[in-house]
């Protein structure tokens, strides 16, 4: 059995079956034994000394002398970044020295990239893990130019969403040919790696499923008093922002004290035409449904939803976008414990099972109702959503990642 320990001066500190660097400090070990219990792990005695430092007998640095390089949005409003807060902890620690290159280091997207290619070259990584979406490489030229340097190095591209059509990137070329020069591919569902692998044509072996993370999951102890939906996410119209005011007007004839609760965010490049859609929504609206345009970050979210009854997410995936991958916003839901109904889309396949899908307006409805009138439902729905997220924790989807990489986890 493969365990391992942290240690900072003489203090053997057992953590988890995956560990990030809590601290510098701190770094990763692997212990070789079959020890089971964490508390026995606390008093391991035999030591000896390496580099200056106390380590048990039988104990080596993971990764030694490797370096990892993850290029990826930090730290900013958007649902890749905060993927990336939340996955990057745990990947770093395996290794030497871990280098994150983030995109507000570079300039504006679309332009020059040639000082992330030189910052590269100068960390010389073994592993290098890039955290894909076209919005953020919308320049196939100077995309191509990174992956003669991917070509050279074990590379990894997380691609969170598969177009099926083909899109038009800045200097007027399609998707298709801009990510063909891939070597390794992780994509969040078998859905999306079909497809990808029929679209360009792919070895299977090219491809690797990793399943979105998840938060630790919690319930809220109260039930609302009354019926409360609850939704967020950026305010574009494939949102499907309008079936929820529709929604809501059906429902009311049913429980008039309902109320439908929509968090509406905005980026700034974009603000004329997401203001443009909000205008339009609130003259749609009626008094039961509020939308409200602010970026709200997850802990606060969490603490919304877990106000709400339940939450829909009913998106539109029309003929000019349909795409494969899934929703973090669905797993910050599952996560704070209320029940899900979404419609019938690629993008929710992966949650087959586990949430109510509805292929129209009224089937979605149908679920709403179903739920709001039966309180035992609830509970059984909530064990499903439980056992998911449990099973797709951060530490979890963090250990499928270090083994594709090479670890030795």
């Amino acid at each position: 059995m493969t365990k391992y320990v942290g240690y900072r001066k003489h203090q053997i500190l057992f953590i988890s079956d995956v560990f990030f660097e809590a601290d510098s400090g701190i770094k990763l070990l692997k212990v070789e034994n079959d020890i089971d219990d964490k508390d026995s792990k606390l008093v391991m005695s035999n030591y000896y000394v390496v580099d200056n430092k106390i380590m048990p007998k039988g104990v080596e640095l993971i990764m030694d002398e490797q370096r990892l390089a993850i290029i990826a949005p930090f730290d900013l409003k958007c649902g890749i970044s905060i993927y990336m807060d939340k996955l990057f902890p745990f990947l770093k620690g395996p290794y030497q020295a871990t280098k994150l290159f983030t995109e507000w280091d570079y300039g504006e997207r679309g332009g020059d990239l040639s000082q992330l290619l030189g910052d590269l070259e100068q960390f010389d990584p073994h592993v290098i893990y890039v955290e894909h979406q076209y919005g953020l490489f919308p320049n196939q030229k100077e995309w191509l130019r990174l992956t003669e340097f991917f070509s050279t190095k074990k590379t990894f591209v997380k691609m969170h969403c598969v177009y099926k059509q083909p899109m038009q990137l800045l200097d007027g070329t399609e998707n298709f040919s801009y990510l063909n020069t891939l070597q390794n591919i992780i994509v969040h569902t078998e859905q999306a790696k079909t497809e990808l692998i029929k679209l360009w044509g792919l070895l299977d072996t090219k491809v690797s499923v990793i399943a979105h993370g998840c938060d630790a999951y919690s319930e809220a102890k109260l039930e609302p008093l009354a019926p409360r939906l609850f939704s967020f996410g950026f305010g574009l119209k494939y949102k499907g922002h309008e079936t929820i005011i529709n929604m809501t007007e059906e429902l009311v004839k049913e429980f008039p004290d309902l109320l439908s609760l929509n968090f509406f965010s905005d980026q700034k490049r974009y603000s004329e035409v997401y203001d443009t859609y909000f205008e339009e929504l609130e003259q749609k609206k009626n008094k039961h449904t509020l939308f409200y345009k602010k970026f709200v970050w997850e802990d606060t979210l969490v603490m919304l939803a877990q106000d709400c009854s339940l939450a829909i997410f009913p998106y539109v995936d029309s003929g000019e976008r349909e795409v494969y991958g899934t929703s973090g916003a669905a797993r910050l839901t599952l996560s704070a414990g209320i029940p899900l109904v979404t419609s019938c889309i690629p993008l929710f396949d992966d949650l087959e099972g586990i949430v109510f899908k509805g292929k129209d307006q009224d089937e979605m409805v149908g679920h709403i109702r179903t739920i709001l009138r039966d309180p035992s439902l609830r509970a059984q729905i909530l064990s499903k959503q439980k056992s998911f997220v449990e099973a797709n924790s951060w530490s979890k989807v963090a250990e499928q990642h270090l083994k594709l990489f090479g670890g030795n986890l």
